[in-house]
């Protein structure tokens, strides 16, 4: 009797101290439905800045970037599993179970509604202003050219203003197999071997390579500098498959790159 009237007591005190931040969303036994596909990325948007995804499955692939998750799945009949998201608030989880489907997806909106406006601030109109010059530039320089049997990757224009660096990457697919890029990492490392890790600000949405075509890709990246030893290194992973092309643009390349000033 004693043990009842103590069990009870107990889940009082539970119900009682169940934290406010409990929206249903991210209640560990409220499980969100996620489809992924095998050849088309799933899209996650979150209102916080995501920290750590575990998926108990290593049949799907995920990244990423900030308040977003990109989901894939290597194999085309993978099984079901479950994935939990941790935020660096470290007030949330969000529990999921992915399940596999032929179809691509929208994109699962799992932000708060009030707060979705607040997300998209308004591009600078003078990062787009230098956006649309960096696209109208001749093909003439040829900064660093990375030539190999299946492709070529060049970095064909590059300069700097005082908050960003703007590239232009020329890539071939010397192949019969078109390459759809799946994500680009950027990674500055200087004369340490250490690695900082940037995120675009803006990229081009059209990232298809086709069969023995070509592609220019646009990336404004937040301006960080290395000692004149480092590098820029950029990895382009593919889509569907494993092909992952790599350009290291040196240190010096962006130190002595031109700076957008008003005679441009």
């Amino acid at each position: 009797m004693f043990k009842k009237i103590l069990s009870k007591a107990f889940l009082l005190v539970l119900i009682a101290t169940k934290p406010a931040f409990c929206h249903d969303l991210f209640l560990p036994s409220s499980l969100k439905d996620v489809k992924v596909a095998h050849q088309y990325i799933t899209t996650l948007l979150f209102d916080e800045p995501v920290k750590e995804v575990l998926l108990a499955s290593k049949e799907y692939v995920v990244n990423v970037n900030k308040q977003i998750i990109l989901l894939r799945a290597i194999k085309p009949n993978p099984g079901p599993t479950s994935i939990v998201v941790l935020f660096h608030n470290d007030k949330k989880i969000f529990n999921g179970v992915v399940s596999i489907t032929t179809e691509p997806q929208d994109i699962y909106d799992f932000r708060v509604q009030e707060n979705v406006e607040e997300t998209k601030p308004d591009q600078d109109p003078n990062v787009l202003r230098k956006i649309e010059y960096l696209k109208k530039l001749p093909q003439e320089h040829f900064y660093v050219s990375i030539r190999r049997k299946y492709y070529d990757i060049t970095l064909t224009n590059v300069f700097n203003d005082d908050k960003y660096t703007y590239l232009k990457i020329y890539i071939e697919n010397k192949t019969s197999l078109k390459f759809d890029l799946f994500e680009a990492n950027f990674k500055h490392f200087n004369s340490k071997k250490s690695r900082i890790l940037v995120d675009p600000i803006f990229q081009l949405e059209d990232c298809s390579i086709p069969a023995y075509g070509s592609k220019k890709l646009i990336y404004v990246l937040p301006r960080y500098t290395t000692n004149k030893s480092g590098k820029l290194l950029i990895s382009f992973s593919e889509q569907s498959g494993s092909r992952v092309l790599n350009l290291s643009i040196p240190a010096r390349v962006l130190l002595k790159a031109r700076y957008y000033g008003p005679s441009y």
